[in-house]
């Protein structure tokens, strides 16, 4: 990708974006003055891979395994252009003298290109790669209990379960990077400064846990409060409903005669007891 950069002021406001090393590579080994002006050329490539296997090791124990690599490669190429040329043959030339590091000072003699570099002109290439793996064991037990207990006319059976499981793991990750970065040697001409920069680190996780479950499952209270009550009184709705209304139509000469039959006890015993006028109910 090219990139045409008109003044410092220009360079000064680049966004820190991708490549992310751009602005970085280019405040540091250019200065810009007056009318001057470079044409830059970058270029990236990624390439990654990553992956995951389980398998249970034995009863109860799983293991498995995960990885994560990968790495980039990002060049950048800045040379000067000239104030008089159009900006399609700045980049046309940019392009025909653009370089790698290592390339060859015969290669680049052969195309009548200069072997050294001039001011504000520099040639860098970085590498980074990574590697993260994972390891993951988990070791589970269970166990289960019923209870059984009676409730009125229903028979209830109460099961406990208890899942406990436990993990272990272990992460490691590596990462490093290696950039090269060629400018000219201010104070002569006809050098060349190179300067490596090799960046290399790695960590290493360590994790254990702990994680239980309890439930308590008890069959048909989870149906509502009217079939619980059903089944605690060994009878249907409908069945209490039918026979609440045989109780409600009762003979209503039958209290009477209760009364009166009370009444005439009293007159020959003493005191009256009053009757109810319903006959039992159970």
């Amino acid at each position: 990708m090219p990139h045409l950069i008109l003044s410092q002021s220009g360079l000064l406001a680049l966004e820190t974006g991708d490549p992310p090393n751009l602005k970085a590579l280019l405040t540091e080994h250019i200065a810009l003055k007056g009318r001057q002006s470079v044409i830059a050329l970058s270029f990236k490539a990624r390439l990654g891979v990553k992956g995951a296997v389980s398998a249970p090791f034995a009863p109860g124990l799983d293991v498995g395994m995960s990885f994560d690599t990968g790495g980039s490669y990002e060049w950048l190429y800045c040379r000067p252009a000239r104030g008089n040329a159009r900006v399609y043959e700045a980049v046309r030339a940019t392009f025909a003298e653009a370089r790698l590091p290592q390339t060859s000072l015969t290669r680049i003699a052969s195309k009548g290109h200069a072997i050294t570099l001039r001011p504000n002109e520099f040639i860098a290439s970085r590498v980074t790669g990574f590697l993260n793996l994972g390891v993951e064991a988990s070791f589970g037990y269970k166990m289960q209990s019923k209870a059984s207990y009676e409730l009125g006319a229903a028979d209830l059976v109460t099961t406990l379960t208890m899942q406990a499981r436990a993990y272990l793991k272990a992460g490691y990750q590596l990462a490093g990077a290696f950039q090269v970065v060629v400018t000219s040697a201010m104070d002569k001409p006809e050098w060349v400064r190179v300067t490596v920069e090799k960046d290399r680190h790695s960590t290493f996780d360590f994790g254990v846990g702990v994680a239980v479950n309890v439930a308590v499952a008890t069959p048909g209270t989870d149906k509502g409060g009217l079939p619980l009550i059903e089944a605690i009184l060994g009878a249907t709705s409908g069945q209490v409903l039918r026979k609440a209304l045989t109780y409600a139509s009762l003979d209503a000469s039958e209290p009477r005669r209760g009364l009166t039959a009370s009444r005439k006890r009293s007159s020959r015993s003493g005191p009256a007891r009053p009757s109810t006028g319903f006959r039992r109910l159970f």
